[in-house]
């Protein structure tokens, strides 16, 4: 019998535009963002079984958001797989990035960006969760055991968490 695969999605922090001549691949998160990872990550732990693997945009935002992540579940470094690939990916191209994880991994976190975390959050399962604000976190089941069978609709939605729903007083 196959082992069902969770796929978390988890959108950047909040990142800053205070320095308007950086690159948007290179802005950094802002006190918001640093605030509400860890916390994130903490909540993340308490819900679902750790990951084994965290796949990540190369953009800075991203990439510390995932450190982050890796930092407070307690994963090694080499946990942490970063995808420039995954950096203005649409939703099609992040869904063969899933198809082509491999199966030794049964729960893996993808760090990524919107509006493609949103297109995904809402398309994989059938339940619509709306928009996916910063550092929210969408947790998709695939029953089948094996990654290449991602696919539009095979997930089932586990759990969708964000920072307002923690400031107030979500579950």
């Amino acid at each position: 019998m196959e082992t069902p695969k969770l796929l978390v999605l988890v959108r950047h922090a909040k990142s800053s535009w205070k320095h308007p001549g950086l690159a948007d691949h290179d802005r950094l998160l802002n006190p918001r963002g640093f605030r509400d990872a860890p916390r994130m990550a903490a909540r993340l732990a308490a819900r679902v079984p750790a990951p084994a693997r965290i796949v990540t945009s190369s953009a800075v935002r991203a990439h510390t958001t995932a450190r982050t992540f890796a930092d407070v579940l307690g994963l090694d470094p080499g946990s942490l797989e970063v995808r420039p690939e995954l950096y203005g990916a649409g939703s099609n191209e992040v869904l063969e990035t899933v198809r082509g994880l491999d199966d030794r991994h049964g729960n893996v976190i993808l760090v990524g960006h919107n509006p493609t975390f949103t297109e995904l959050g809402n398309g994989l399962s059938a339940e619509r969760i709306g928009h996916v604000p910063t550092c929210g976190v969408v947790s998709l089941a695939l029953a089948s055991g094996r990654w290449a069978r991602a696919d539009w609709g095979a997930f089932g939605l586990v759990d969708f968490d964000y920072p307002k729903r923690v400031a107030d007083g979500g579950p």
